[in-house]
């Protein structure tokens, strides 16, 4: 006999999360289906969500550069920007602002437990001392004030965080100059998550060890590998820096997966503590029938009133979850000469098809979130945050709206 739930999420990422912890709240019994992986894992520790930091170029097809505004732009402008360049975004069909977009990430935010600061620019967690590395070099938190110029530390076979880069770009922003030391670590380096976990479980006396010789007495900016929880990271930096004598800061990046750990560490922690049924990956797509939905994960078969989407960017790579008929294909119009942020992208005209509730098109009582909504590529329009936390509340709301009916 199958157990009911009010509402199944296929997908616990920060969309399958937010929309399962908001239904949740609201009184609904809620089940969530995953395969404890996806694109959370790989979250580089920058929350954007209003869209690009300049108005789209006039000539089409040209990159948007720092260098091509005289000014920052602020959410408003960001957002219009991204209306005009992306008429099909979510938050342009559902007609929100930057304030509408703002209330729900600050309801998220909540719901998932994440303290975070808001910025004009983008999502910031405490933690996310140091450097942005996103266009143009934010620098943040004590690296603006600090008296003594950074050293950037880099990890043999760790390319993307080479310290000799990171101290050239900080020169050539202007910032003055900065020490780079080159740590030879314990073990050889597999897997970039591999490697991000073995070093998570590092202690103060591991790390004071690695730390000890490097050279100038400013802040030291390590790659993110502090520890496998926020709570963890922040214990292990003040333990550093007492030790050491000066500041230990941490620089979020693009590419090393430990803050995608901790994230995901958090949204495991949050759907616990707020009640939320786990189950493992689906054994195929979701059969609908006179009620709702019947999913099966292992042994486990379950219905649901509602079944909620958050499948993230493997809806358009085939995921058993996702029935082929609600998928669009990718457009022959697609420009794949290069990464283009002003363009669509083969990732982003594919995904599952919705209306203007975010429900799927042709099948009642279903929804969608998160990047798993086609017509765009979150990643590339600078709103991949955003998109997820402020669709999953909305898809939660829709949902159990469509369920009580």
């Amino acid at each position: 006999m199958s157990e009911r739930f009010d509402l199944i999420v296929v997908g616990a990422g920060l969309a399958g999360a937010t929309a399962a912890l908001a239904a949740a709240e609201a009184g609904a019994k809620v089940l969530v289906c995953d395969a404890g992986q996806g694109a959370s894992l790989h979250w580089s520790g920058m929350g954007h969500l209003f869209g690009p930091i300049a108005p789209p170029p006039a000539a089409v097809g040209s990159l948007p550069t720092v260098a091509s505004s005289s000014r920052k732009w602020g959410p408003g402008e960001r957002m219009a920007a991204l209306g005009q360049a992306c008429p099909n975004h979510p938050f342009v069909q559902l007609g929100w602002g930057a304030d509408e977009v703002q209330r729900r990430t600050e309801r998220a935010l909540r719901l998932l437990g994440l303290e975070a600061t808001l910025q004009p620019r983008a999502l910031a967690l405490p933690v996310t001392e140091g450097l942005l590395r996103s266009a143009d070099l934010v620098p943040a938190g004590m690296m603006t004030t600090a008296q003594r110029s950074p050293t950037f530390v880099g990890f043999a076979a760790m390319p993307s965080c080479a310290a000799t880069w990171l101290a050239a770009m900080w020169r050539d922003a202007g910032l003055g100059e900065a020490e780079s030391f080159e740590v030879a670590t314990p073990h050889r380096w597999g897997g970039l998550l591999q490697a991000a976990a073995a070093t998570a479980a590092w202690d103060v006396e591991v790390w004071f060890g690695l730390l000890r010789a490097a050279p100038g007495e400013g802040a030291l900016v390590l790659p993110p590998l502090l520890g496998a929880t926020f709570e963890r990271a922040a214990s292990l930096r003040a333990a550093l820096s007492e030790r050491l004598g000066r500041p230990v800061l941490e620089l979020a990046t693009t590419t090393e997966p430990a803050w995608g750990l901790r994230l995901r560490a958090q949204l495991d922690r949050a759907l616990a503590e707020a009640g939320v049924a786990r189950a493992g990956a689906l054994g195929g797509a979701a059969e609908p029938f006179a009620s709702g939905w019947r999913v099966s994960s292992g042994l486990l078969e379950t219905e649901a009133a509602v079944l909620v989407m958050a499948t993230g960017s493997s809806s358009w790579r085939g995921s058993a979850a996702v029935d082929a008929r609600w998928t669009t294909p990718s457009g022959a119009s697609v420009d794949a000469t290069g990464p283009q942020p002003w363009l669509p992208q083969g990732s982003g005209v594919r995904g599952i098809a919705t209306d203007r509730r975010l429900a799927v098109l042709g099948e009642r009582r279903l929804f969608a979130c998160g990047g798993a909504l086609a017509g765009h590529d979150a990643a590339r329009d600078q709103t991949a945050f955003g998109l997820a936390v402020a669709t999953g509340i909305e898809v939660a709301k829709q949902a159990l709206e469509e369920a009580a009916r």
